[in-house]
């Protein structure tokens, strides 16, 4: 009946407006391993490097030059800017 489709729209629109938890959580882990990785690297080519030397790659010609570095960077950009997405999403 149509309000029996009407009820099943209103129970899905209610799980997609709001992430599930776990989905939060594993960007968070996801996004974690990806940030050491990242470090990894950076120590990798300049052992004196910091987490915060990492977020300004261009300050650094080793880092900014590197393509291993610059492709793991990208994928750490994906997934923020898919968790920022996800987040964005669950509150309209």
């Amino acid at each position: 009946s149509l309000e029996e489709r009407q009820a099943r729209l209103t129970r899905a629109r209610k799980l997609m407006a709001e992430p599930p938890a776990w989905l939060d959580a594993l960007f968070e882990e996801m996004i974690a391993q990806q940030r050491a990785r990242l470090l990894g690297i950076a120590r990798s080519l300049n052992p004196r490097l910091t987490g915060d030397d990492v977020l300004s790659p261009d300050d650094f010609p080793e880092l900014a030059g590197d393509p291993r570095f610059c492709y793991e960077d990208g994928l750490l950009a994906g997934l923020l800017s898919a968790q920022i997405a996800v987040r964005a999403r669950g509150r309209e």
